[in-house]
């Protein structure tokens, strides 16, 4: 698909391209896309940069976790369970629930107070058992649930949210928590659109203007 598209570009006179990619974090797609797309590009002569994922610099976390919170707050949550995908380094998940946990941050999103606990976990290390031992242990009773996944596709639906038994809100509900869920892909909030569309801008800095 990658060669496709860069040989079409080709054809229109295109020599530069620079690529927005929406991923959360700098994973393994985010290294996919990195080592093949100017490969594939330098094959009909084009110059390809690709732009860094949501979570890059210590802004992107903030305003990350600003969301996150204040969707708790709407759903007067007194405890926050964030769930992303995971990938091979999964030390950005930890970053964010550090980020969101610092007093002097929180203060900067408004009255959290009500946050008793936050946790940051990934579909790959789920333990029910462990998480709501935790959030038992804080003596929380209304959790807001917000997948980290850039759209609301199969693993929001099913594994995060869904009436299965093997879901995470399952597992919660069954551990006696009430669960409130924010459904939305993250590329939903306008905040995360205008931040990826910032990364983009960032490169045209860097680079100079390219055909995005």
């Amino acid at each position: 698909a990658a060669e496709l598209l860069c040989r079409q570009l080709a054809e229109q006179g295109v020599e530069q391209i620079q690529v927005q990619p929406v991923y959360l974090l700098e994973g393994i797609g985010w290294q996919r896309l990195c080592k093949h797309l100017p490969s594939a590009a330098a094959l009909y002569g084009i110059h390809a940069v690709v732009g860094t994922p949501l979570l890059h610099s210590g802004n992107d976390y903030a305003l990350l976790g600003q969301l996150c919170m204040q969707a708790a707050e709407v759903y007067k949550a007194d405890a926050l369970v964030c769930v992303g995908h995971g990938t091979v380094d999964n030390l950005p998940y930890q970053r964010l629930e550090t980020v969101m946990r610092k007093p002097v941050q929180s203060r900067k999103y408004g009255d959290i107070s009500k946050l008793q606990e936050i946790c940051v976990v990934t579909l790959q290390e789920w333990e029910n058992n462990r998480i709501s031992a935790k959030l038992q242990e804080a003596n929380v009773k209304n959790i807001c649930l917000i997948p980290l996944m850039m759209a609301a596709g199969k693993h929001t639906r099913e594994d995060i949210c869904g009436e299965g038994r093997a879901s995470v809100k399952a597992g919660l509900e069954e551990a006696g928590f009430s669960v409130e869920i924010d459904r939305m892909g993250l590329t939903e909030y306008p905040e995360v659109r205008e931040l990826l569309i910032e990364h983009l801008k960032g490169i045209d800095d860097k680079y100079g203007n390219f055909v995005h």
